[in-house]
């Protein structure tokens, strides 16, 4: 199973759920409309009984993704973003996760601390927002 959720201050929306045959490309998608030019953009996935994984982060353009293969795509007006990923396992069944700050990652430091993680269904007062389920086949 693969759930698709957001995380920080900006308003961010996600689509409720992903759904796609094993190996075949799949695109994550994150609305982020009120970001700042100084915000970079984050995505995390979250494995059961485990903390959360960074995969990747950006302010513009296209970032390679080496783990799980793929890369990050940020529209030119900064508003939205998607992670392809190009051939995703049911070992990549996850919850996914985008999220918008203006704190960079520095080299060796752990990333992005700053926003809290938030469980269940919800839309906070902050623009958090956490939902859906992608099922592996």
């Amino acid at each position: 199973m693969l759930v698709l959720g957001s995380l920080g201050t900006a308003q961010i929306l996600q689509p409720g759920s992903a759904e796609a045959l094993e190996g075949a490309p799949l695109n994550l998608t994150c609305e982020h409309s009120s970001i700042n030019l100084a915000d970079y953009i984050y995505w995390y996935r979250l494995f059961p009984n485990l903390g959360p994984q960074f995969i990747v982060f950006g302010s513009k353009g296209t970032v390679q993704v080496s783990s799980p293969e793929g890369a990050l795509h940020i529209s030119k007006d900064r508003k939205s973003s998607a992670l392809a990923l190009l051939a995703p396992g049911l070992g990549d069944a996850a919850v996914y996760y985008c999220a918008v700050s203006d704190t960079v990652r520095q080299a060796g430091a752990a990333p992005h601390k700053n926003a809290a993680w938030q469980g269940g269904a919800s839309s906070g007062a902050s623009g958090e927002e956490e939902s859906g389920v992608f099922s592996g086949k």
